[in-house]
């Protein structure tokens, strides 16, 4: 589960994650070139991710709405913490 803290306050949900970035379906599209405040939730009591990204991607395409993020930085932790994550789950962006 990722929460956007700024520059919206919403909850959306990840169907991609890895250490550079995050892939979020059915998500309104910014512009962009966009700088995303995030609070990654990747397991049930472990303590989240707090970083910023930034969208590479966002639009509509066959594939209907989505949004990809660039982490500002490599995200070592969240590479770690995959092992944590079921095969086809979703992790909460």
């Amino acid at each position: 589960m990722v929460h956007e803290m700024a520059p919206e306050d919403r909850i959306i949900m990840a169907s991609s994650i890895s250490e550079g970035g995050i892939y979020c379906p059915d998500v309104a599209p910014l512009p962009p070139g966009s700088i995303l405040s995030l609070e990654i939730e990747v397991s049930r009591g472990i303590a989240p991710i707090v970083t910023d990204g930034l969208v590479v991607y966002s639009g509509c395409g066959a594939d209907g709405l989505g949004l990809g993020v660039q982490f500002s930085s490599p995200q070592q932790r969240i590479r770690e913490l995959l092992g944590h994550i079921k095969p086809n789950s979703q992790a909460t962006v």
